[in-house]
């Protein structure tokens, strides 16, 4: 198991974003995720190290109106309260279900190896790599976003670094070398929805396109003690899954199981509304009642939670994994992060809340936030690893003009 020592990692991190903007910059983050559509504007102060949550718009999104055309018209709703879209950096976390991002190496010999690596070299070893990994991947991630080969779009690369006869360079250019190894983040969306958006968006302003879960998840890599883990984000009527295994990260899995089925359970025993049953579960997850009426409440919802544990465990088999990062899109029971909880799993489990608390706790920096609610690790991500692009600008160029002749 490798041991990660996160402070040279963060600072990393944040020297990429400092590179790439300057202090007070604005991101637009756009979140089009399982149940809803968000849209978060944030000042970003690295200076005075705060994340100042300005501006927050957004609207539930039903099964039944879960398509392109839907999205793309409450998102133009949603902006619509933002004003001029072109004084931001804007970011796009997309459901699994409308993108695929994949975290891998693509290693490449060069013929003429004892020729220094020019400009010429760099862009044929980006182009193959891309293409290589483009052409891999796209049959599997068409069949996994249900869409024709042809329907798939590649919308954003990242160079995430690069080794050269397996040492890590910065900048290759003037190195001989026999092979050469990219670290690669390609997202790949659908052309129908990432077009309907680019007629919304002004384009230059897209800074950085991701699959949620693949970006949070390349986050806590970082971070992590361990380099194999699940991420595991739960939404209102479902829960989907990430694996991470050193450098290769991507979606796993998706089983049914969300708040909705603690809000059922409730109504089910205690004879309640819907309305009552959330007011429940919302104090009960703030310690907002008596001890017994606690222990109560927990027997009541026990069963529900051993439906989250056998989904999780189905998942770490499948992983081969012991380490979950579970990451709430509400309240969850404090039950959950209790021995409790962790004891009634079959094997040993090694179990981390994804909350606020991290960005202060591992980034060091102050959060403003007008709702105290807001998965604000989730929105965040996106500004982080948004930065990434600065590590190496030439590159980074490069790899963005490469994918222009695959739209």
């Amino acid at each position: 198991m490798r041991v990660v020592n996160p402070i040279p990692w963060i600072k990393e991190e944040y020297n990429k974003v400092l590179s790439l903007i300057k202090n007070g910059n604005r991101f637009l983050v756009i979140e089009i995720l399982n149940h809803e559509l968000k849209a978060t504007l944030i000042k970003a102060d690295f200076t005075k190290r705060t994340f100042n949550f300005i501006k927050s718009k957004s609207e539930p999104i039903e099964s039944a109106d879960y398509n392109y055309e839907n999205i793309a018209a409450k998102l133009e709703e949603i902006l619509s309260v933002f004003g001029k879209l072109q004084r931001f950096k804007i970011l796009l976390n997309l459901d699994p279900r409308l993108a695929t991002t994949i975290y891998s190496g693509v290693a490449l010999v060069r013929d003429n190896n004892k020729d220094p690596i020019d400009d010429g070299d760099l862009d044929n070893l980006i182009s193959r790599a891309i293409w290589g990994f483009f052409d891999r991947h796209r049959s599997k991630v068409a069949a996994k976003l249900g869409i024709n080969d042809l329907d798939v779009i590649l919308s954003d690369v990242q160079v995430n670094g690069i080794k050269l006869d397996g040492h890590k360079v910065i900048n290759p250019i003037g190195f001989q070398a026999k092979s050469v190894e990219l670290q690669l983040s390609l997202t790949f969306t659908v052309r129908d929805l990432i077009n309907r958006i680019k007629n919304i968006l002004p384009k230059e302003n897209i800074v950085f396109i991701s699959e949620d879960g693949s970006a949070w998840s390349h986050l806590l890599s970082g971070i992590s003690e361990s380099d194999r883990f699940i991420l595991a984000n739960v939404f209102l009527e479902e829960t989907t899954l990430f694996s991470v295994h050193g450098s290769a990260l991507g979606y796993l899995d998706t089983f049914d199981w969300g708040k909705a089925n603690l809000s059922r359970a409730l109504m089910d025993k205690l004879s309640v509304n819907k309305i009552t049953a959330e007011r429940i579960l919302e104090k009960y997850s703030v310690s907002d009642a008596s001890p017994t009426f606690i222990k109560k409440l927990e027997s009541l919802i026990i069963d529900e939670l051993t439906l989250l544990i056998k989904g999780l465990e189905h998942a770490m088999g499948k992983a081969d994994v012991r380490q979950v990062y579970l990451n709430p899109f509400f309240a969850m029971p404090p039950v959950v992060f209790s021995n409790y909880f962790k004891n009634k799993f079959s094997k040993s489990i090694k179990l981390k809340h994804v909350h606020n608390g991290l960005v202060s706790q591992k980034f060091n920096h102050e959060l403003k936030l007008k709702d105290a609610n807001h998965n604000a690790v989730a929105t965040l991500t996106g500004v982080l690893m948004g930065g990434a692009m600065a590590r190496n600008e030439h590159i980074s160029k490069i790899a963005k003009r490469r994918i222009r002749w695959l739209i």
